[in-house]
């Protein structure tokens, strides 16, 4: 009983998740997009010639495979304070570094990358960012790659005090 007590002690002291993107509305708000493989807004799961998209959360995502692997382009954030601990993000697709993945920018330069793992299946992935705290941040979305595996899926962009990844 007492660490059941102790544990909820724990999560009461945590701080709300603040919500970087869910990519939930009809276009990208605020974010800028360069290049054609971010379409007008977030997809809806798979596109066509796609093996099954899953793991991502409601109804949208980033998810670059648009005209295949051939398509390329970036998607950046506005700039936010970092505020929590972590960041957390479900991705999926192309396991190419450098070329497919999402980056954190501080200060203008890449302090963090994560790519897929050659699957359509998102899952969790965890920066821990505290050593960024209280500075201006950016989040984007890379697709620079063509050929097998040459996108990203993305979604649910979060800070959190809590790792999921």
């Amino acid at each position: 009983m007492i660490a059941l007590v102790l544990v909820f002690s724990a999560k009461a002291g945590a701080a709300d998740d603040v919500v970087i993107a869910d990519f939930e509305g009809k276009d990208y708000g605020a974010w800028v997009a360069e290049g054609e493989a971010m379409g007008a807004g977030p997809a809806r799961g798979t596109l066509a010639n796609q093996q099954r998209v899953s793991g991502f959360m409601g109804q949208g995502l980033v998810n670059t495979y648009l005209k295949g692997d051939a398509s390329k382009g970036r998607l950046t954030s506005p700039e936010f304070r970092v505020e929590r601990r972590y960041v957390n993000f479900l991705i999926g697709g192309g396991n190419r570094p450098g070329e497919a993945e999402v980056q954190l920018l501080v200060e203008g330069k890449v302090v963090r990358s994560e790519t897929g793992a050659d699957d359509e299946k998102l899952d969790w992935a965890t920066w821990d960012v505290a050593e960024f705290a209280g500075k201006m941040a950016r989040v984007r979305i890379v697709d620079e790659a063509t050929g097998g595996w040459g996108h990203v899926n993305v979604d649910q962009i979060v800070m959190s005090d809590e790792r999921r990844g």
